[in-house]
């Protein structure tokens, strides 16, 4: 099952490798934070949202998707995984790329799916407080990163978002610093 999934990403990135069309007005990407205040420890997701996925033709199935992303302005955060939407076969081991789905046969627009919806969410931890910024930049040149669809060239995903760690609360860091400090004297004097 793998090997014929990977024949059919191999002749979708092959086949389909023309140059990009310009992207219609609505269409886009927004990575979209779980929650906005992240303090250093914290795990959160950054949702990776397709707009108006079908404004390119409203005919036309969405076949595939990849992605790296690209943690810039320091080590503030580590990339954990990601989850792809289950309407997605989960591709993203097998491709060696931080998150890609495929649907076969494709997605098409319909009353249920209007065509605004999560590709993946990319899970993250917070490491050291400031801001960060997580980039996607699609390489439509390797056959697997961007969007694919059925009747239109691939589409790169294209997408910056910032994100604001702040250091942990003094009363949270004070109550860690006193628990740590009662663990270590009770451990202590067990031993005397």
């Amino acid at each position: 099952m793998n090997a014929l999934r990977v024949c059919l990403l191999l002749f979708a990135g092959m086949f389909l490798s023309v140059n990009p069309i310009p992207a219609a007005a609505n269409f886009g990407f927004s990575l979209q934070p779980s929650v906005t205040d992240i303090r250093v420890g914290d795990a959160f997701d950054l949702d990776l949202v397709l707009h108006d996925a079908f404004s390119l033709a409203a005919d036309d199935e969405l076949l595939a998707f990849g992605l790296n992303a690209q943690i810039l302005d320091g080590a503030g955060l580590i990339l954990l995984g990601s989850s792809v939407n289950p309407l997605f076969f989960d591709d993203t081991g097998l491709l060696d790329l931080d998150a890609a789905g495929s649907a076969f046969p494709g997605i098409a627009i319909s009353d249920d799916f209007p065509g605004d919806f999560t590709l993946a969410s990319l899970h993250f931890q917070a490491l050291q407080a400031g801001a960060v910024t997580v980039e996607i930049l699609s390489n439509l040149s390797t056959g697997f990163e961007g969007v694919y669809f059925m009747a239109n060239a691939p589409v790169a995903i294209e997408v910056r978002q910032q994100v604001t760690v702040s250091n942990l609360p003094l009363p949270t860091a004070a109550w860690l610093f006193l628990f740590g400090l009662v663990s270590l004297l009770s451990g202590m004097r067990k031993r005397l």
